[in-house]
Formats: C-alpha cells, sequence, structure tokens
C-alpha cells in the first residue's frame, strides 16, 4: 500500500487537468453570458445590480461545479477509493508521530521524509482532492477509519510500552498524545477538507481521551497474568489500568 499516496496524487492531477479543461469554456463563453442575462433581470427588479449579478452568476457557477464534482465521485470505485484514501491518512499519521507497532503489524520509515515533509506533502494532496470534489463523505468516513486505526497503533507502540523501570503510569503520555498530537492532526486534515467543525470542542477532547483510555485498559488487562508473575516490576501496568478504571468509572 506504499503506493496509496501516488495513486491518489496521480488521480488529483487528473481529475484537476479535466477540470479545467471543461471550466474553461464555461468561464470563457458562458460567463459572461449569465452575467449579460443577471443584468437584464436586475433593471426588472430594480435591485442592486451588483447583488443580483453576483448571486446569479456565483450559483450557475456552484452549480456547474457541483455536476462535475459529481461526475468525479461516480467515476471511481468508492470502495477502492474510500481505502486508499484511509491508508493514506493512516500512513501520514504514523510517519509523523514516527509509530512502529510492536506486534508487528506496522513498520513505517521515516528517514527518507521529515514530518514537516510529510505534513506539506499531505495537506497539498488533501487540499487538491477538496478542489476536484473529493472531500466530502467519502473522505470523511475513510478519515474517521483512518484515525481509529491510529489511535490504536499508538496505542500498541513503544511510546506506551510498559514502564518496567521507573514503574509509572504511561496514562498522562496518552493524554498529552490526544490533546497535542492526534486532536491537531484531525483538525488539520478536517480544515483542508472543508469541514463544517474545525476546532475539537472539550466534549470530543474528552470523548477521545476516554476512548484512548479504554483500550489502553483492554490492552493491559490482555496481559495481566505477566503482570502478576513480574511484580513488582509490573507496578507501572497495574497503576494503568487503575487510572483506566478510575476514569471510565
Amino acid at each position: 500500500m506504499r503506493k496509496a499516496w501516488d495513486v491518489l496524487e496521480e488521480t488529483q492531477q487528473i481529475l484537476e487537468r479535466v477540470q479545467k479543461f471543461y471550466y474553461q469554456p464555461f468561464t470563457d463563453h458562458i460567463v459572461p453570458f449569465l452575467h449579460q442575462a443577471a443584468s437584464n433581470i436586475t433593471i426588472r427588479m430594480s435591485q442592486s445590480e451588483d447583488t443580483v449579478d453576483t448571486d446569479l452568476v456565483e450559483a450557475a457557477i456552484q452549480k456547474f461545479r457541483r455536476s462535475g464534482h459529481a461526475a468525479f465521485i461516480h467515476s471511481l470505485p468508492p470502495a477502492r477509493f474510500s481505502k486508499t484514501f484511509s491508508y493514506m491518512l493512516y500512513d501520514a499519521g504514523c510517519k509523523l508521530f514516527r509509530l512502529r507497532d510492536r506486534q508487528g503489524g506496522v513498520s513505517t520509515s521515516t528517514a527518507s521524509e521529515s514530518a514537516t515533509e510529510v505534513r506539506i506533502r499531505m495537506t497539498n494532496l488533501l487540499t487538491g482532492l477538496e478542489r476536484v470534489g473529493l472531500g466530502q463523505e467519502n473522505a470523511q468516513r475513510a478519515l474517521a477509519h483512518a484515525m481509529n486505526k491510529l489511535l490504536d497503533t499508538f496505542i500498541s507502540s513503544h511510546y506506551l510500552k510498559v514502564d518496567w523501570y521507573t514503574r509509572t503510569s504511561v496514562v498522562s503520555d496518552l493524554r498529552s498524545w490526544i490533546e497535542n498530537g492526534f486532536c491537531p492532526l484531525v483538525e488539520l486534515v478536517m480544515e483542508c477538507l472543508r469541514c463544517d467543525s474545525v476546532t475539537t470542542q472539550p466534549l470530543q477532547l474528552k470523548q477521545w481521551q476516554e476512548m484512548a483510555l479504554a483500550r489502553l485498559g483492554r490492552a493491559r488487562v490482555g496481559n495481566l497474568f505477566d503482570f502478576v508473575i513480574n511484580w513488582d516490576q509490573s507496578l507501572g501496568a497495574i497503576l494503568d489500568l487503575k487510572v483506566c478504571m478510575n476514569t471510565l468509572q
């Protein structure tokens, strides 16, 4: 799936060229005619010429653009697009946060790309996809799937491994990442896709933190037998579990 970025970038570039090809005649020949027609209507309605002219022409342009975007959406296989889009977002998150799944499920190398380069490439791709109408519901559902998977990967990553040395809880690290890493990434993606709600609300932040704590708690319960055997070096894991349970209660 390393080619997901390339596939989406190529798709976006092709659709943007097609969009420009079809929009140019519309802009050159139809829009001037619409301005003239709108001016005639304005005279009959005795309203502000600039306001009526702009509103009517802009409405026609938006309708034409929506029709083109609908054609683009229907021209792509929805399941494949959603899967590719979701993986791209997930891969971007793994690269940005330097994630590696300790269970062997994920191995992302970031040696060739800095976090800044990944962020710039991702935002350029997302804004490009939004320009050709591919930032709608399918993209937002793919975002939800990608962020759900990213959260699981972070919890199973080296960042939240049991602290066998200082024997302290890692819950504060998880809370900090949700607030200062996970949420800003979601907000950035939603801003690029021009979603209605961009800023994370306190209630939503609390819900994400509780969801993360529940998953951390399940992960610790799954290895509870090992923690009992290795007591008291496993005190950190028990404290993680205690905080998770108390918070969720």
